[in-house]
């Protein structure tokens, strides 16, 4: 958050940030952004949890197809993923936290059994 109070406090710094860590930069502006809307409209705010203030780390199709156990072709054919993150036409990133989340969901899903 330090990086994004820097920014913030002087915008001519955007142009040293590495274009790989802009996406969890406007992640944090994005999350600061809601509370402060959230604020102002007097709305009860959220609970914040200290792993929603962390950036999210985006991973590459090589490293999740490992974590999942899946083929890397398999990967390219399901961009709908829930934590798949286009960031270009031809580049696909995954969100780390998203990944964990879907991954606990699926394990909620299988424990409680599949429909017949």
């Amino acid at each position: 958050m330090r990086e994004l109070a820097e920014i913030v406090a002087d915008p001519s710094r955007t142009s040293a940030v590495p274009r790989d860590a802009i996406p969890g930069l406007l992640a944090q502006l994005e999350g600061v952004r809601a509370l402060l809307w959230t604020r102002m409209l007097g709305r009860p705010e959220p609970s914040a949890r200290p792993q929603d203030l962390q950036p999210d780390e985006l991973l590459t199709a090589a490293e999740v197809a490992e974590i999942l156990e899946v083929d890397l072709k398999w990967l390219y054919r399901h961009p709908q993923l829930p934590f798949a993150r286009r960031l270009g036409r031809r580049t696909l990133r995954f969100s780390r936290r998203g990944l964990e989340k879907w991954l606990a969901h699926q394990q909620v899903v299988q424990s409680r059994g599949r429909p017949g």
